[in-house]
């Protein structure tokens, strides 16, 4: 497996120069292998999720994506550069009845991503559109103004690494950026200090930990709902381990992105749907102490009034 995302480095004492080469798969070391702490995810609850394949590995997941249109993935850079294109495909659906996949016919890494995972986003033509059905829906693309609240709690998904077949899910709240930025480097060590965040990029976690995406959901889906449905907010990017304890993760910050996307995707002969954001049925947090957020679909803030009403909704 050449995909490394979400990782442990697992010998610190060797530590890395400053900027430095990627970790070798042989200087990392991976905790688990899916989504941490989160509910299993029902058919439909999350019908933008994505699954990438390497045909190389058989039917083995090695990363995840967000479906915005009918023909346009969003994924992450660090997910591309080991991987012939044309070996690369993307399924939706997930199940016997709802199952869809379509060869990669063009991978696109941002042209500014680097070695220390800024602009981590990377963009996916398929070769043959995904149809829509109540299991395969695009997630809605955000404005570019579109900052997801602090006091925010949104959600991630993923298959995790390997031939998986259960989606499962999980709440995450937003991290202030200066207060990821200095957890990072105070605990991170030698090895993880040197890794500065930038605007492309921002936090989520659960601070006891327990709580987390992991390797394989890399690139996957982090949404946002607003008042006018799911928002694609940011793609999986890395984080120190997995479900650490005062170790948040960092994602790429899609709404950065958006006229990067839209010039994709009319590269791609594709449009926005109509329609997006909309599951057919609801997701469970189950016991979780955690529930999403509703956020203001232009700018990211709490959306007042109805938030307490939508909370509520979701615990109960």
């Amino acid at each position: 497996m050449k995909s490394f995302k979400f990782f442990v480095f697992s010998n610190r004492e060797k530590g890395f120069g400053f900027p430095f080469d990627r970790p070798s798969k042989d200087s990392l070391e991976r905790m688990d292998t899916r989504i941490i702490g989160g509910e299993v995810s029902d058919l439909g609850n999350w019908p933008w999720q994505a699954a990438m394949l390497y045909a190389k590995y058989g039917s083995h997941i090695i990363c995840a994506g967000t479906i915005v249109t009918k023909k346009v993935v969003i994924g992450a850079a660090h997910c591309v550069g080991n991987f012939e294109t044309n070996l690369l495909t993307f399924s939706a659906g997930h199940t016997e009845e709802s199952y869809q996949s379509s060869p990669v016919k063009r991978a696109v890494p941002h042209p500014d991503f680097n070695n220390f995972f800024h602009n981590d986003i990377a963009l996916f033509e398929l070769e043959k559109p995904f149809t829509w059905t109540e299991f395969v829906k695009p997630a809605c693309l955000p404005y570019s103004d579109f900052v997801p609240s602090d006091s925010g709690r949104c959600v991630v998904s993923g298959f995790g690494k390997g031939s998986n077949d259960r989606l499962t899910h999980v709440v995450l709240p937003l991290w202030e950026k200066a207060s990821c930025k200095s957890i990072l480097e105070s605990q991170g060590g030698a090895t993880w200090t040197g890794l500065p965040l930038d605007e492309s990029q921002f936090c989520a976690g659960y601070q006891p930990g327990g709580l987390d995406a992991c390797q394989g959901d890399s690139g996957g889906p982090f949404v946002c709902k607003t008042n006018q449905g799911w928002v694609a907010t940011g793609a999986v990017s890395y984080g120190y381990g997995c479900a650490e304890k005062n170790m948040p993760a960092v994602y790429a910050n899609i709404p950065l992105y958006r006229d990067w996307m839209l010039a994709f995707i009319g590269e791609s002969n594709d449009e926005i749907p109509d329609g997006c954001g909309e599951p057919v049925n609801k997701a469970s947090f189950g016991d979780s102490i955690l529930a999403p957020t509703l956020l203001d679909v232009e700018n990211g803030n709490l959306w007042e009034g109805e938030e307490h009403r939508f909370v509520q909704e979701y615990k109960n």
